[in-house]
């Protein structure tokens, strides 16, 4: 790995420069990744300045034995330039233009697939009263360089309104962003590629017993030291019109701060909720309902893909050293269309937690949740399911110092399928976490985990998976133990080792050494 980083400034103008190059070589695959960017930027005058920057990704993935580059290679040059004010914190505005080109993988080189063109306008104004704006808005043209079809050559516009604003002595604050866009979307496609074990996120499982790789059975690892796939998405020519809507607001209340509220058990409370909502809709829509982010909830076919998240909480004594009582209720819902067909999931969490500090040397928590979760994948119906589970977690936390601390979990869950089979869980969980500084720079972590499990119910699918978290009908256990120690401020070693198993398998043993250097 290589980098040059240098800058130049004076009282007129500045010169950014900065060069990456990483190369990287095994028995599989030779890689080379390199990123340069340079900006430019002069005072014009004592309001408005220039710039212009040039920036590019060269990600070059090659197999070794083929000699020819991977799908997941990716090149693009980027060259921005704009007029912007200066010298004015109350308005601020920003013109820019972009050109983008974008080249996919050919054999053994890269090839031009797209060019696109984009001019966007920014304005930002803070006032007192009616708190703080932000208003941009672009347009921009996008080609491809060999379309099968002329309508894949798209214009698209994309705006947000941004604002936030303190009422009630700031006991108030409101945060909203709305988003629009549109253009064309590949429907999403993605390939897994093995790496050793430890250096991925994914594991597989063949739950229908064909002995052949489907997506489907790729699924999150239970813990890392076993993750040797990761998921990239590919190019692929399967596009679509998409007009795209998006509402992200935050609203918080902390009735502490109302000067005139005098009631201690009510001043003791604080409210917060958070909506994140995307809908993203065909071009057989209505131009009112492009704009419209909450269109999902009509469920009609003109209705592409779509995340909906909502999360209520109410605090009790929040952050206080002894006490403190949280309530909360989390919804998620989401589709994404891909080239198999639509993938749906939908979850809904109630949770109550309470914590009590004792003799400043112990914490008492307790956790009491409840969990719907359910898939709809419609190329494979061994992921359908719909799981009910009620969760209670208590814990005890016991710091003996500040550089010693314990932890001690206990965990009873109930879980039920509720459409297909009826399947049914209950999992019994003990575990004990310890965390100590063994000096300034050396730190030791270690769990132990211990799992009975009851599962009536066919072993083997994606729903026992689901439903125990990886492990199996019968005892379980987890356990593993990590050293930090850092060399100096730039160079740091990992050391780990960690075990898994289950009721049904031998211990699978795993040792790893990491250094890290942070530049």
């Amino acid at each position: 790995q290589n980098g040059l980083q240098s800058n130049y400034t004076d009282s007129t103008q500045q010169i950014n420069l900065n060069i990456n190059l990483l190369s990287s070589k095994d028995s599989l695959e030779s890689t080379q990744f390199f990123r340069p960017k340079i900006f430019y930027e002069k005072s014009i005058s004592k309001k408005w300045k220039t710039f212009i920057q040039y920036s590019k990704e060269y990600n070059r993935r090659l197999t070794i034995n083929e000699d020819t580059l991977k799908r997941s290679s990716f090149s693009f040059d980027e060259i921005e330039t704009g007029l912007a004010s200066q010298n004015n914190e109350e308005a601020k505005f920003k013109l820019q233009y972009k050109f983008r080109i974008d080249r996919e993988p050919e054999k053994t080189k890269f090839a031009p697939f797209s060019n696109a063109h984009e001019i966007t306008g920014n304005y930002l104004k803070e006032t007192k009263h009616l708190g703080d704006f932000e208003i941009q808005i672009s347009g921009r043209t996008f080609t491809l360089v060999n379309p099968k079809a002329d309508s894949l050559n798209k214009n698209t516009l994309l705006g947000f309104v941004d604002h936030q604003i303190g009422l009630l002595g700031n006991a108030l604050r409101l945060k909203n962003n709305y988003q629009i866009s549109s253009g064309l979307e590949p429907r999403l496609e993605f390939i897994y590629e093995e790496l050793r074990s430890g250096q991925g996120d994914y594991i597989y499982r063949d739950f229908n017993g064909d002995g052949i790789r489907q997506n489907q059975e790729f699924v999150y690892a239970p813990d890392v030291d076993s993750a040797q796939f990761v998921r990239i998405q590919l190019f692929n020519s399967a596009y679509y019109q998409v007009y795209q809507a998006s509402w992200n607001n935050l609203t918080s209340l902390d009735l502490g701060q109302l000067k005139n509220l005098h009631n201690k058990f009510i001043k003791k409370l604080s409210l917060e909720n958070v909506i994140r909502l995307n809908s993203k809709q065909s071009e057989n829509t209505a131009f009112l309902d492009r704009l419209n982010p909450l269109y999902f909830l009509k469920n009609g076919s003109e209705v592409l893909s779509f995340q909906s998240y909502f999360n209520q909480n109410i605090y009790f004594n929040r952050a206080n050293p002894i006490y403190d009582i949280q309530c909360s209720r989390l919804e998620s819902k989401s589709r994404f269309l891909y080239i198999s067909g639509n993938d749906e999931r939908f979850n809904l969490d109630y949770n109550i937690r309470s914590r009590a500090t004792i003799r400043k040397k112990f914490d008492v928590i307790l956790n009491i949740s409840q969990r719907v979760e359910s898939q709809l994948i419609a190329s494979y119906a061994l992921q359908n399911f719909k799981i009910n589970s009620t969760k209670v977690e208590p814990e005890i936390v016991y710091r003996y110092s500040s550089s010693i601390r314990f932890k001690l979990i206990g965990m009873i869950k109930s879980a039920k399928e509720q459409i297909n089979g009826l399947e049914k869980g209950e999992i019994q969980q003990l575990s004990q976490e310890s965390q100590i500084s063994l000096t300034k720079k050396m730190a030791l972590k270690t769990y132990v985990k211990y799992i009975k499990i009851a599962f009536d119910g066919k072993p083997g699918t994606p729903l026992e998976y689901s439903m125990l978290e990886g492990f199996k009908d019968g005892n379980n256990f987890a356990w593993d133990i990590n050293l930090d120690y850092k060399i100096n401020h730039l160079i740091q070693l990992n050391f780990g080792y960690s075990g898994r198993k289950t009721a049904t398998s031998d211990p699978v043993h795993t040792g790893r050494a990491v250094m890290r250097a942070l530049f």
